[in-house]
């Protein structure tokens, strides 16, 4: 006794060659296949006799879900599957193989069934004997089964591109279509091979897939053949691999069905929109010819419209399809309603309104960075200016003033700001202008000077900033601040940098603290500090070092050089806190990055 088999769908895990993913239009790709697919239940058959045309029969569940079933057969000296399509036959489905030719000594098959949903499942693959005879293959698997007519009418399918016609290992008996991988059918009389070619009405290759078409298999010249199968190939959503497979609806074109459907539906619009109708589920599918009669003495002839109505009313639409194989047609029809448009809205009632004046409230804050502590004469500072708009509009042609006091100067090396320029000397007064051309409601921009003082006297400098713009602005007292700084008069010369101007060759030597640091291995490291390009000083890493150097009265240069390089790079620092004969502040950085001062 055979075993029998039952499948539920292959799951992501577990990769089998999905031959019924190759249809009639389209080379489909694997997809991972729904947990909920239909449920087949198939006995084995153990062998087939020669000359013989072998039944498979299957139970598939839900029986009403299934939209393709198909038995995959193969002589097992060649490689390439066929198929034949399984009809339901009672509470099972049946598919009828072809003969077996003198030299196939086995057979290959399986089962594969797709539903509704597109969820598909197969049977593993059977391996039946051909045996000599009918009886002998009886007393060898009492479950097999074989036609007993005298002729079957078989339609047969390849999955390879460029398949033969006949395959490879049966006889032509009983074998009235082939259908190929590319969509192309040929028809043939009862035994009489492969005759003429049937009527394709669909697109193949790749640019096809998003398309869905049509084959209809005729019947051939041969006569002896009834043709009954029309596969429509349909594009099934893509899956976990984002692939997408072909699959065919199989209806029975025994007879002409006409029928369309309607977008909307029920069709009920108003005067001046269309209705769309589609008669492609009209039967046997892309084997028809079509004739709208659209109920007021338009007409058309596609299957597929889509027609305005300008007038209302209620209009007949009656849709006439006629087989192209002299099966007959059928007539079918719908009423369209059309209702008139609803009257126009009146018009609306305008008021004439003065637009509110924009507003914008600027507010200007000013701060130095020195707090509440003084500067020491030529020291540099920095000054903060801080503009928002703190009304509900934009401000245009913002203009900012910062007018600096006599003695109070800007740092040459750091240019203003963007859109910032000074006018004026130091002796009358330097006034910076920053046009910021429009600020919006909310917005704040944030200015910064880097400024010193060249006094002749302890004084308070007081420095005061305005901001002004286009729009009226309701909050005025915000419009400007003023902030004192405290200056200490030491009697420098700010236009150069001193080192002392105490400082003598005499006198003992200057000193000040460096260390060379790396990112990795500092020890490593040596350098030299030099001082006005004639003391040097050896420095090795990872530790400090006073460097004592006598320096010169007026500007004094240090330089420092790496002589042996570290990996990473270097970070040399400098210490002149409580540096014995330098000037506080007269500290200038011509090179490198500044880390902390």
């Amino acid at each position: 006794m055979a075993d029998e088999l039952s499948c539920r769908p292959t799951t992501e895990g577990t990769f089998y060659r999905s031959l019924l993913g190759l249809m009639v239009a389209l080379v489909a790709t694997h997809a991972a296949y729904a947990q909920d697919g239909p449920l087949i239940r198939h006995s084995a058959v153990g062998c087939i006799g020669r000359g013989d045309y072998a039944i498979v029969t299957a139970a598939i569940d839900p029986r009403d879900q299934v939209r393709v079933a198909r038995a995959y057969f193969r002589s097992s000296a060649y490689p390439d599957f066929y198929y034949v399509e399984m009809r339901g036959a009672g509470p099972s489905f049946e598919g009828i193989l072809p003969k077996p030719g003198p030299e196939t000594q086995s057979i290959m098959y399986y089962i594969e069934a797709i539903d509704l949903a597109f969820n598909s499942a197969r049977t593993p693959e059977n391996d039946a004997d051909v045996a000599p005879s009918a009886d002998e293959c009886k007393r060898q698997d009492p479950n097999a089964a074989h036609f007993g007519g005298e002729n079957p009418g078989i339609a047969v399918g390849a999955t390879v591109k460029g398949a033969p016609a006949l395959p490879p290992g049966f006889l032509a008996d009983g074998i009235v279509r082939f259908v190929s991988t590319a969509g192309t059918a040929a028809a043939a009389g009862a035994g009489g091979g492969i005759g003429t070619p049937a009527i394709v009405a669909f697109g193949v290759g790749a640019a096809a897939a998003a398309s869905v078409g049509v084959l209809g298999l005729s019947e051939g010249s041969g006569g002896g053949g009834s043709a009954d199968t029309v596969a429509t190939p349909t594009t099934v959503p893509p899956g976990n691999g984002n692939s997408s497979t072909t699959t065919t609806t199989i209806v029975s074109s025994g007879a002409v069905r006409a029928c369309f459907e309607t977008q909307p539906n029920p069709p009920v619009i108003t005067a001046g929109n269309r209705v769309r109708m589609d008669g492609r589920c009209s039967q046997p599918a892309g084997l028809l010819d079509y004739f709208w009669d659209l109920g007021d003495g338009r007409t058309r002839t596609d299957p597929f419209i889509e027609p305005p109505y300008t007038d209302p009313g209620s209009y007949l639409v009656r849709l006439t399809v006629r087989s192209t194989t002299g099966l007959g047609q059928d007539t079918t029809g719908r009423t369209i309603t059309v209702s008139a448009p609803p009257p126009p809205p009146p018009p609306p009632t305008t008021t004439t309104t003065a637009p509110p004046t924009p507003t914008a409230d600027l507010q200007i804050v000013k701060t130095s960075s020195l707090g509440a502590i003084c500067v020491d004469e030529c020291d540099r500072f920095k000054y903060s200016l801080s503009v928002t708009n703190r009304g509900a509009d934009a401000a245009t042609n913002v203009v900012v003033r910062d007018a600096f006091p006599v003695g109070m100067q800007l740092e040459s090396k750091e240019p203003p700001p963007i859109g910032c320029g000074a006018a004026g000397t130091p002796k009358t007064g330097v006034v910076v202008t920053c046009t910021l051309a429009s600020l919006a409601a909310g917005a704040k921009v944030d200015l910064v000077f880097t400024v010193f003082a060249d006094v002749s006297q302890d004084m308070i400098i007081t420095n005061a900033a305005s901001v002004t713009g286009t729009q009226l602005d309701p909050v005025s007292t915000n419009n400007t601040d003023s902030v004192p700084v405290c200056v200490d008069e030491l009697e420098r010369d700010c236009s150069v940098i001193l080192f002392d101007r105490a400082l003598k060759a005499d006198t003992l030597p200057s000193s000040f603290i460096s260390l060379l640091e790396g990112n990795a291995h500092a020890e490593d490291a040596r350098g030299s500090v030099v001082l006005n390009e004639t003391q040097v000083e050896a420095v090795r890493g990872g530790s400090p070092h006073r460097q004592r150097m006598e320096g010169r009265e007026g500007l004094n240069t240090i330089e420092a050089f790496l002589t042996s390089g570290l990996d990473g790079g270097a970070l040399w620092h400098f210490d002149f806190t409580g540096a014995e004969h330098f000037v506080a502040g007269s500290i200038s950085v011509e090179s490198g990055d500044v880390v902390d001062t």
